[in-house]
């Protein structure tokens, strides 16, 4: 295995292990806000964020090696070039606009349901968030594939 093919599936790990690890964070996050404006258990709510602080640290970390692989990648033009060709480009740009059609669609279903239930706007923008952050990622992640198929 090469280094661009090195970089590339370092760059994918981490790509997943932030996806997975933002989408469990902020989900156990969340989790934990609407057991508190309903009422539910304390202890529940409080293993919620617990966990979600552990994971958060993880996800800090998978953000701090992606940059140690960006600046690996920089390094050596022919590199970066190798790595940020026309297919992650257009992975980038259609995974972007996926993103952006969902948290759309997010904000119109908070608008729908706070019409019938007004809900607190932090829950509301901390949704959105989480939807529009996980589906760019995964959408990328999506049109790379795998490096057998991409």
């Amino acid at each position: 295995m090469n280094e661009v093919e090195a970089l590339d599936e370092s760059r994918r790990r981490v790509l997943w292990l932030s996806l997975v690890g933002f989408a469990l964070w902020q989900g156990l996050d969340l989790a934990g806000a609407v057991l508190e404006l309903s009422g539910g258990s304390s202890t529940l709510r409080h293993l919620a964020q617990g966990v979600g602080l552990v994971v958060w640290a993880l996800w800090s970390a998978a953000l701090i090696w992606m940059s140690r692989i960006r600046r690996r990648m920089r390094a050596q033009s022919s590199v970066a070039a190798a790595l940020d060709d026309e297919l992650v480009r257009h992975a980038r740009l259609r995974s972007f606009a996926t993103a952006f059609w969902a948290t759309m669609g997010t904000q119109v279903i908070v608008l729908l349901a706070n019409s019938f239930h007004p809900l607190p706007a932090a829950l509301a923008v901390q949704l959105t968030i989480l939807v529009g952050v996980t589906v760019g990622l995964g959408a990328f992640l999506r049109a790379r594939g795998t490096p057998e198929h991409a």
